[in-house]
């Protein structure tokens, strides 16, 4: 065979899938820099592919901080508030990039951080006496959110409470 001729391993298929991993591999750091270069439907298989990793990543790091806004709520643990703040923005960031490569994943997403996020926001404004930051965690969610108006409603709620406290 040629490809052992030329001192490959294995089959052809085989280094083809090996060179699209390595291909995917360089591929991923570009789309985290540049979301919107994820968004080409014609785009071909090794950047699809990059852009699933690269969305699957950011999933993973929404829910794991979702989860831990939830555990620190339960444990009523707060960071300083400096750090809050880095925490929500590293969570906002991630959730809009997901939102960049693959905007139908807005219900989704919407769905994975609302609870959480909400109740998070609740326990910074009622036990942290951190409105803002609670402000700015409902007022992203509420305009981010397709749902029903019963939601819609707790959140304009929920950012009435957040201006009353800041006033």
């Amino acid at each position: 065979m040629r490809i052992t001729a030329l001192g490959g391993i294995g089959d052809a298929d085989h280094v083809i899938e090996a060179c699209r991993q390595q291909l995917v591999a360089l591929l991923s750091p570009l789309i985290q820099a540049c979301p919107r270069l994820a968004r080409n439907d014609d785009a071909a298989v090794s950047l699809q592919q990059a852009s699933a990793a690269v969305r699957k990543r950011w999933f993973e790091d929404v829910e794991a901080q979702c989860a831990d806004y939830e555990e620190r709520k339960l444990t009523e643990t707060a960071l300083p508030a400096i750090l809050e703040w880095e925490a929500w923005a590293s969570l906002r960031n991630a959730a809009e990039s997901i939102l960049k490569i693959d905007p139908a994943s807005a219900d989704t997403l919407f769905q994975t951080m609302y609870v959480r996020v909400c109740n998070f926001g609740a326990f910074q404004i009622n036990r942290c006496q951190n409105a803002t930051l609670a402000h700015d965690m409902f007022t992203w969610l509420a305009s981010r959110g397709k749902g029903d108006g019963q939601t819609q409603q707790l959140l304009s709620n929920n950012i009435k409470v957040t201006l009353n406290a800041s006033a």
